[in-house]
């Protein structure tokens, strides 16, 4: 399943052995390796005890020393590879680009003739089976169609907001300019600002929304 050479984004199968304290860290060793790691209990999708087996991404490799996560965009891509793997190729569809923030994850699938909701109605089959279920349980994913225009790409990444509702939206240098209705900016900020950022990480730009208020007046918000 991996390869012999080991390079930073690379999904290996790890078994735990012990929780450094310390460190706030969990201790494992690449399952057939014998090659020791860490990774950081902020960088895992949820608590492990010792012995667990499971899959980690690699973060950082300075020399000896392998950081791992499972909060890396190639760990998620791999993850949603292996399970929607006959979905993807009956359609000649390619996971692209993911992002993922606390309980919100953001994936871009490149392919012809899908759409938002077929993707999502496939989403929602397999969330609860295979490993998704086991890694992704408690995360609300969306996948999101992939768009060659960098507009249209922005507006795909603030699903599910209710992007119909943008009132206008424009490229300012390295920056996206959205206005909205201010009734609908919690659904497009997210709670704790998770969808706004997810976004953001998707495209690779900062995403600035401008708030249209009753009465004329208007305010730009955006989370860096």
């Amino acid at each position: 399943m991996f390869d012999d050479y080991l390079t930073i984004g690379d999904v290996v199968l790890v078994k735990l052995l012990k929780s450094s304290p310390n460190r706030d860290a969990y201790l494992v060793y690449l399952v057939n390796r014998e090659i020791f790691a860490e990774l950081p209990k902020n960088h895992a999708l949820k608590p492990y005890k010792i012995g667990d087996v499971f899959l980690a991404g690699i973060m950082n490799m300075n020399g000896a020393r392998i950081m791992l996560s499972q909060k890396i965009p190639q760990f998620e891509k791999k993850i949603l590879t292996m399970e929607l793997s006959d979905f993807l190729n009956q359609h000649n569809l390619e996971i692209k680009r993911a992002s993922i923030k606390d309980n919100l994850s953001k994936v871009f699938v490149a392919g012809n003739n899908i759409t938002y909701e077929m993707l999502q109605e496939v989403i929602t089959k397999r969330k609860d089976q295979g490993i998704l279920r086991e890694y992704y349980g408690g995360v609300k994913i969306y996948l999101l169609p992939w768009k060659y225009d960098y507009i249209e790409k922005a507006i795909e990444a603030l699903r599910p907001a209710p992007v119909d509702k943008i009132l206008s939206i424009g490229r300012y240098g390295d920056e996206i300019h959205v206005v909205i209705p201010q009734e609908y900016a919690g659904l497009f900020f997210g709670k704790k600002g998770v969808n706004l950022i997810t976004a953001q990480k998707l495209i690779g730009s900062n995403i600035k929304i401008r708030l249209i208020v009753e009465g004329g007046k208007d305010g730009e918000q955006g989370i860096n």
